[in-house]
């Protein structure tokens, strides 16, 4: 073993003993503080209040109040104050009792996750006099609320005219997101920032919009309670069974408006199983689109005739009538492989048999006299824009949706309660593909996800101030992605590809024109005298397939634009993984102060597994078998039939993924690094394992609140360990051994470490490099990259990467201040700040054991631009603001906000590597986010609610996403590092919801009658400036592919404002059993608005890109076949601005409600 060898594997396992330790040491800091009190995170809130006499003012002691239907209640202390904690969020019906006063109980006390809700009660005197009940409103302060916060309860979510948590988080201040997209960018955030949370449960997978209870959006400041976030957290309560039996039953559909197919069913049901001490919950819904993703733009579409047409003949024959007609007839798929065409003794066509003559039979009708042109052309290109038709509803994206969640709340004793519940979502569909959409629409993959959720959460209530939580959780998921033409069985893998089955009938009869040599018996006219015969060789046209398996043709196109007619060989994979996570927290009050703390720990594991479909019908026993000799000379010519026949190197090539067999019939969690890169044929299918990916989180907080009379104060400190528990490339620079300073012996130049690479000019040493990148002369003086890397190389010591060459990831630890307080500045105002420290996992992807050893091994990075060595992303946020009461009824809020980001993921050329450059993702990006808010609320006031919100913001960062830059020609070729506004900069954006209704009896009084009783409606207003984009200095055809250059600055320029109407209209029947039937209809864009959310970056127009009137597109135009420009245009709108640069259509909806 050379020195240096020595050294590195001492450092390595220092290294992995350092990492090892901190993983101990954090999991010792996180059961030290789970062991006093198990714990999790919250989703309870609090009441407290005072109890006086309505008549004296003075104070009741020891008088009772309870939360009815529950087992939680307390009695008033000596000043007649009150606190009920650890409350179950919900919707309650409050009651206060004292012995010789009456009675008197407030409904529909509403109960958010970590507040405070004040509830205070003036009883009356008297023992005769009934029970009084109050309807309780929200106030419009919320007390112990360090920022304003975005709650809305289930009547709430059901009137607005949208659907989803996604959609309801849109029409909040600060958040930006493109019509039909459910990505969210709060704040200036970037997609996947945002953390959903659905009873507790993190990453909580949706459910039916029936079962929702309340939605809490954290826009603003987090609290300590939550990790692993940086832009919001959507936390989603679900109900819970009753004392009483509820339910409801829904149905809305679109089809008797549009062609968009939508329709929703759902259906929930709750209630006692045993009173007082367990209830039930269970929600469903159905979902499906004709087209789950409608545009306000129209597709070129072809009938089903001209279709069936060109896959009955995709290939066609130039004929020229004897008056000079041109026309192409053509050739069918079911003419044989190799058919030769009756020619005669000079090669012409023979068209005496009524056309083209072929020596399978076939005859392609043609007039005699006409002259035919052999070569094949495809006869999709000769279509014309009168051929098609322009439709708003798109093919290949119909889906079917089902989402079920139930819980059960098991009053296990008086101040202990286990709550079990889950969640089943099943999504079908189809899988788009563009470049076949129009030529080959049936030829669609199917996708089938299932996902599951379940959790457990223990309650139990120590003493009236003191209460803790553990929950534990399971999230799994299990996707297939198939044929839906062939069986979803390992069996039927070998058909996916094979042309020769008859679903690939129009592939496989695709033919290319060949000349085969005969010889004949020119016999001159006089077949009876062969004294003058002679023989002449004649080119006879044979036709033969184009394609043959295992060949990939998903390149092939039709005028170099779409999919060519036929489609493509459609492939079959899944994956799977889950995720546990155990949760706990324990919250107590100790005078003014609410102390919580908890922690929470998660593990998670994802696999999958796929085929290579042209490969695997290569060497399928088809009756057609192709030489696969070459592939290896053991193989059996005449193909296989059973995997298990198949040499293992073979099943390699065929089939494979991440934590499965060659097979994906048995999972596993090993592999062998050195077993990996072995080339020998014989070595066994474990050496060509990789074990799945496996981070690891966990974390824990401590937070106090601080209520004293209006003011609070909420301080807290959260750490989080991120742990991606793979190994990391010790030297980025260099992607196989080389020789390193340590090898060279002693006599190194001061401050040159043993580990810095080499660089040698013949035996000659011209500079060393650091791990970092930093260049040093022969002297040991730092040196300029070029001087180093122009005169010097490196030298090899070994061909391919080595496990020695990585270490173990070092587990990342974030410690993360939060603190946020407000107090009143006037009897009318409140005053608000906040700062806190969030941070999240990397974004990027890991790069598993094959990525690592291809890139080693053959320089080669495609799809392997995963980078282990990833740190946790992190944003520094500071907000302060005031909420004015402008009436009894009506507030203003006004905030501002600033948020520091850095550690963002950036694509980064790694230049000077060795053996070559190449990219992998770095956290090099940063950005800086600032803005103004403004929320105006007025509660219902003759029958009118309104909630309006406009933000001003300013998101600028060096990249909008991981790959910004890797997009743009640098003129030095290094991508600068200042900000620019990024790609979901929307500067101003405006949402207005004005919500009227009336009740039983309300209303204006028409012909004897209250003819709008129970009437509402709900209109929802939102616009927006347009997104930034940059200008290009020319356009780029659609079908070419080059790095564009800038004509000014990063995304200098702005697309046109967006604005849209939304609007539910509802009206409700009450029924004589108690029950109710709601009819609605709901719109959304209801002037039928075209926004436009991405533009070419030449033109600056959604439809065209600039080129095809050019020079370069006229000529392009004039050259090309008919149906060119037709495509292109598709072609660009779909591949440049994509399809969803513009916005929603006009969707109509019809429905029905019944509640019981």
């Amino acid at each position: 073993m050379r020195p240096s060898q020595a050294h590195e594997l001492m450092n390595i396992n220092h290294k992995q003993q350092r990492s090892n330790m901190l993983r101990k040491l954090s999991l010792l800091v996180l059961i030290a503080l789970v062991l006093p009190v198990a714990v999790l995170a919250q989703t309870t809130g609090k009441i407290v209040g005072q109890i006086t006499d309505a008549e004296t003012g003075e104070t009741l002691p020891t008088a009772q109040v309870i939360v009815v239907g529950t087992t939680l209640g307390t009695v008033a202390d000596i000043d007649g104050n009150y606190l009920i904690i650890g409350v179950p969020v919900g919707t309650y019906t409050v009651q206060a009792r004292f012995v010789g006063f009456q009675t008197q109980t407030q409904v529909g006390v509403e109960v958010n996750p970590d507040y405070t809700r004040e509830l205070n009660f003036e009883l009356t005197p008297g023992l005769e006099l009934e029970e009084v009940v109050v309807m309780y409103e929200r106030p419009l302060f919320q007390r112990a609320a360090v920022v304003v916060p975005i709650t809305l309860n289930a009547e709430e979510i059901e009137t607005l005219p949208v659907r989803g948590a996604a959609e309801v988080a849109k029409i909040q201040a600060g958040v930006v997101s493109k019509e039909g997209s459910g990505t969210l960018n709060i704040r200036g955030g970037r997609g996947g920032e945002v953390t959903y949370y659905v009873d507790g449960v993190k990453g909580g997978y949706g459910v039916p919009q029936g079962a929702v209870e309340q939605q809490e959006m954290l826009i603003g400041s987090i609290n300590a309670r939550y990790g692993d976030a940086m832009s919001g957290i959507i936390n989603i309560t679900t109900k819970s069974g009753s004392p009483n039996y509820f339910g409801s039953l829904e149905a809305l559909s679109s089809t008797q408006f549009d062609s968009y197919g939508y329709n929703l069913a759902s259906a929930t049901f709750g209630g006692p199983i045993i009173q007082d001490k367990l209830n039930f919950f269970f929600a469903g819904e159905y979902s499906g689109w004709a087209d789950r993703d409608p545009r306000n733009v129209q597709t070129p579409r072809l009938s089903q005739a001209i279709l069936d047409d060109l896959w009955g003949a995709p290939a066609g024959l130039t004929v020229t009538d004897p008056d000079g007609n041109e026309s192409i007839v053509g050739i069918p798929i079911t003419l044989a492989d190799g058919a030769r065409l009756l020619v005669d003794i000079h090669g012409d066509p023979d068209l005496s048999g009524g056309g083209l003559t072929f020596d399978d039979g076939t005859v392609i009708p043609v007039a005699e006299g006409s002259t035919v042109a052999l070569n094949p052309i495809a006869r999709a290109e000769q279509l014309t824009d009168s051929d098609f038709t322009y439709t708003y509803k798109k093919a290949m994206r119909s889906n079917a949706n089902y989402s079920f969640n139930g819980n059960l709340t098991w009053n296990v004793f008086e101040n202990g309660r286990l709550r079990l519940g889950g969640t089943y979502r099943n999504f079908t569909g189809e899988s788009p593909s563009w470049p076949r959409e129009i030529f080959s629409p049936q030829t669609v993959s199917r996708y089938d996800n299932h996902q599951y959720s379940a959790f457990a959460t223990w309650t139990q209530h120590l003493s009236g101030s003191t209460f803790y939580q553990i929950q534990g959780s399971w999230r799994s998921y299990f996707n297939e992605s198939y044929d839906p033409r062939f069986e979803r069985t390992l069996d039927a893998v070998w058909q996916y590809g094979d042309l020769d089955h008859p679903v690939h009938a129009t592939l496989a009869g695709y033919r290319n024109l060949r000349y085969v040599e005969e010889t004949r018996i020119d016999d001159h006219g006089t077949p009876d005298d062969t004294s003058d015969d002679t023989e002449e060789t004649v080119q006879v046209p044979t036709y033969v397939r184009r394609y043959e398996d295992g060949l990939r043709i998903s390149g092939e196109t039709t005028a170099g634009l779409v999919g060519a007619v036929g489609g493509a060989r459609l492939g079959f994979g899944k994956s799977n993984g889950h995720t546990y996570r155990v949760a706990a927290s324990a919250t107590t009050q100790i005078g003014l102060n609410q102390l919580e703390f908890g922690a929470e720990y998660e593990t998670s594991v994802g696999r999958s597994w796929g085929i290579n479909e042209e490969y695997v019908a290569r060497i399928y026993a088809d009756g057609n078998p192709e030489n696969i000799a070459g592939d290896d000379p053991d193989l059996n010519t005449s193909g296989y039939t059973n995997f298990s026949d198949l040499p293992t190197h073979i099943l390699a090539r065929a089939m494979g993924g991440v934590g499965y067999n060659f097979m994906g019939t048995e999972q596993h969690n090993s592999q062998t690094f050195a077993g990996y890169l072995d080339t020998s044929k014989d070595k066994p299918e474990s050496h060509y394992y990789q074990s799945p990916y496996k981070p690891i989180y966990y974390g824990a907080f401590v937070q106090n609140k601080i209520e004293f009379r209006d003011i609070v104060l909420n301080m807290g400190l959260r750490v989080d360990v991120w742990d991606r528990n793979l190994p990391v490339l010790r030297d980025k620079y260099a992607y196989r051994p080389i020789e390193r300073a340590g090898d060279l012996g002693t006599g190194l130049p001061s401050g040159i470490g043993s580990e810095y690479a080499v660089y040698f000019s013949g035996n000659d040493v011209v500079g060393y490099r650091d791990f970092d990148g930093n260049f040093f002369d022969s002297n040991g003086n730092p040196s300029g990259a070029g001087d180093i890397l122009l005169n010097g190389l490196v030298r090899y010591t070994g061909a391919q990467v080595t496990e020695d060459m990585f270490e173990d990831y070092e587990p990342q630890v974030t410690l993360m201040p939060r603190i946020g307080v407000s107090f009143p500045i006037t009897d009318r105002a409140l005053f608000f700040a906040s700062y806190g420290v969030v941070s999240k996992r990397p974004s990027g992807g890991a790069a598993l054991l094959g990525c690592r050893a291809r890139r080693g091994t053959t320089g080669n990075t495609i799809g392997c631009s995963n980078n282990n060595s990833l740190l946790p992303e992190n944003t520094t946020k500071y907000e302060l603001g005031f909420r004015q009461r402008l009436g009894a009824r009506q507030a203003l809020t006004i905030s501002g906000f600033f948020h520091q980001i850095n550690n963002l993921i950036q694509i980064r050329d790694i230049r000077g590597a060795s053996p070559q450059t190449y990219s992998r993702e770095e956290n090099v990006d940063f950005g800086t986010v600032k803005g103004l808010e403004f929320d105006y609320d007025l509660r219902r006031t003759e029958g009118v609610a309104i909630r309006a919100n406009y933000t001003l913001s300013f998101a600028q960062g060096t990249g909008s996403g991981s790959r910004t830059t890797s997009f743009i020609v640098w003129i030095d070729e290094t991508p600068p590092n200042f900000i620019s506004p990024v790609s979901f900069d929307q500067r101003h954006k405006i949402n207005v919801t004005l919500d009227y209704s009336l009740g039983e009896g309300e209303g204006p009084t028409l012909v004897g009658t209250k003819l709008l009783q129970n009437f509402g409606f709900n209109v929802l207003f939102t616009a927006g400036s347009g997104f930034p984009y940059t200008g290009i200095q020319y356009p780029i055809p659609a079908n070419a592919s080059r790095a564009p250059l800038p004509r000014g600055g990063i995304n200098a320029e702005r697309m046109p404002w967006s604005n849209r109407i939304d609007l539910r209209i509802q009206r409700r029947f009450p029924l004589s059993s108690g029950g109710t039937i709601t009819a609605f209809l709901w719109m959304q864009n209801v002037l039928n608005k075209v926004n436009v959310q991405e533009v070419h970056r030449y033109s600056g127009s959604v439809d065209d890109d600039g080129f095809l009137s050019t020079a370069g597109g006229i000529q392009f135009i004039d050259s090309a076949q008919p149906v060119s420009e037709t495509l292109y245009r598709f072609h660009s709108q779909r591949r440049r601005v994509g399809l969803d640069s513009i916005g929603r259509p006009r969707l109509t909806r019809l429905g029905v409600r019944f509640d019981f």
